[in-house]
């Protein structure tokens, strides 16, 4: 091991000890009023372990992220989450798998993911997630208050669904810009030593559209599905595909093609077109425009946007073959 690795694991070690709870309930003395009761509810079922889950904007809502990203930065407090969001991404019974397999009987999330009842991500790198807490999956224990409020929940143990396996993949994309794909993460100062962080889609939550760029060339997006540790294994990946965009919007034509065959999907105004795959690891899917990609103008005269629009991608569900 390098000196540098050495130097990296001691910080680690000294600041999670700082700002962690050892009983990885939540935070430690500092909050004991409004974080007591959740000490209590896991210190009162033997073996009790518990992890953090967020939604794609609330993760720094926990007061534990929000201290330690202070002192760091957001890359070091999300080491190692993204393979817990790999497991939610493949669905509510892979997800309850993984976390009983390692352990996990309880999860502590934000107030506001609680309030709306789901931990949802939109798909990117991994596919999007949308995990609902409630049973059979989950049950609410109780409840925090005071600036930083989470909600702790019980992980319902379904002994009909088996072990998990490794579930870590990811989408590999190219052909198109970063944001397309990518959560957009601001930094602003706000005053001495203060800085404001926000996390947003760029094109919203329900859609990533696909541009002709100012040269006339369009975006040819397309994706290698990686599964280093399950390269025997198949999953299911449904794709929705929209027109752009709006209740006017021309038709549009998109050409699908995988390691094995290509298709053509219609695409209309107001409806979406969902197109269902079988991969394997190292697959490759590409995506390409048959008609012309237009100026919003051209159907819709109200409409300034100078960007055109070839057609739009809503929603990357995916699944592990049993």
């Amino acid at each position: 091991m390098t000196r540098w690795r050495i130097t990296f694991s001691l910080l680690a070690l000294v600041i999670t000890c700082l700002f962690i709870d050892p009983a990885r309930a939540t935070i430690g003395s500092r909050d004991r009023d409004s974080y007591q009761v959740i000490r209590n509810a896991l210190k009162a079922k033997p073996n009790s372990k518990s992890i953090y889950l967020a939604s794609y904007d609330d993760f720094y809502s926990i007061e534990p992220n929000f201290r330690l990203r202070a002192e760091t930065n957001e890359s070091f407090v999300e080491t190692n989450y993204n393979e817990v969001l790999s497991a939610a991404s493949l669905g509510e019974p892979s997800f309850n798998a993984y976390l009983r397999q390692h352990g996990n009987t309880h999860v502590v999330v934000p107030l506001s993911s609680a309030q709306k009842g789901m931990i949802w991500h939109k798909w990117g790198r991994l596919g999007s997630v949308s995990i609902r807490l409630t049973p059979p999956f989950f049950r609410e224990v109780v409840r925090t208050s005071g600036e930083f409020p989470v909600v702790l929940y019980e992980v319902l143990a379904d002994k009909s669904l088996g072990t998990s396996e490794k579930s870590l993949y990811s989408l590999e994309w190219s052909g198109v810009r970063k944001d397309f794909y990518e959560l957009q993460r601001e930094i602003k100062e706000n005053g001495m030593y203060a800085y404001e962080y926000s996390k947003f889609y760029i094109d919203g939550l329900d859609v990533s559209w696909v541009l002709q760029g100012s040269g006339g060339h369009s975006e040819k997006p397309k994706f290698y599905f990686r599964t280093p540790s399950l390269s025997n294994k198949s999953f299911s990946v449904e794709i929705t595909l929209l027109a752009a965009y709006g209740g006017n919007a021309p038709t549009q034509i998109v050409r699908v093609s995988t390691s094995s065959r290509a298709q053509s999907i219609m695409v209309t105004a107001g409806k979406a077109a969902v197109l269902k795959l079988q991969l394997v690891s190292n697959d490759l899917v590409s995506f390409d425009n048959v008609l012309p990609c237009r100026l919003p103008s051209t159907f819709d005269s109200s409409n300034a946007d100078q960007r055109k629009f070839c057609f739009g991608i809503g929603d990357i569900k995916v699944r592990i073959n049993s």
